[in-house]
């Protein structure tokens, strides 16, 4: 009897493990909803964005369908190239405040919520930023 009862202990133990692991769900690149509310901007979603005024303090950016940007930044214009790479958003600085930072290409992760886009440098491995979609 006692190793009848141990043997259903290991089945059960076993079989919840199982339902535990079949449940969790594995991260991914593609997964579009975080549990921050965030879900990640890609190349469907972007073009929601075109001609929208993406604010940050003072400053701001509008981008447009043809792979540019424009904006002020700093009280300065500012003005660059975009694209999307794996669903980061790339872009290359072409007039900026601090012109040495005009030619270099930054691939950031972009995400939504509601009237929010969080931006986070490096491929989403840099600092982060929240515009304001207006």
């Amino acid at each position: 009897m006692n190793k009848l009862l141990n043997l259903l202990k290991s089945v059960s133990l076993v079989a919840l493990i199982s339902l535990l692991v079949a449940c969790q769900q594995v991260p991914t690149q593609e997964t579009p909803s975080k549990p921050n509310g965030y879900s990640r901007v890609t190349s469907d979603i972007l073009p929601s964005l075109f001609g929208k005024k993406l604010t940050l303090d003072e400053n701001y950016l509008s981008l447009a369908a043809d792979g540019s940007f424009s904006g002020s930044w700093n009280d300065a214009p500012m003005a660059g190239t975009w694209k999307m790479e794996n669903d980061y958003f790339c872009r290359t600085l072409t007039q900026f405040f601090k012109p040495e930072n005009t030619g270099s290409e930054d691939c950031q992760l972009w995400e939504i919520k509601g009237d929010n886009v969080r931006g986070t440098r490096d491929k989403g491995n840099g600092g982060s930023f929240v515009y304001t979609i207006q």
